[in-house]
């Protein structure tokens, strides 16, 4: 399911011409292989987690610790 969030989020953001990575790894969030976002926004890269954001009752994407992720591959 990460994988699928984060995929159609990074299509969706680069579609409008903002940069984005999907990135998969390991994540403090979860115990499994996890997939996540690099957004590359006010001229800096952050970590954006849809799958994390998704299971909250406020739906506003916020950015993520960076240090609380490991990338095993980047896309």
């Amino acid at each position: 399911m990460c994988y699928g969030y984060s995929s159609l989020f990074a299509a969706m953001l680069r579609s409008v011409g903002i940069p984005a990575k999907l990135v998969m790894g390991h994540s403090q969030y979860v115990t499994e292989y996890h997939a996540w976002n690099e957004v590359y926004l006010n001229n800096e890269w952050v970590t954006i987690d849809t799958t994390i954001d998704s299971s909250k009752s406020n739906a506003a994407a916020v950015y993520k610790n960076s240090d609380k992720y490991e990338a095993m591959r980047v896309y």
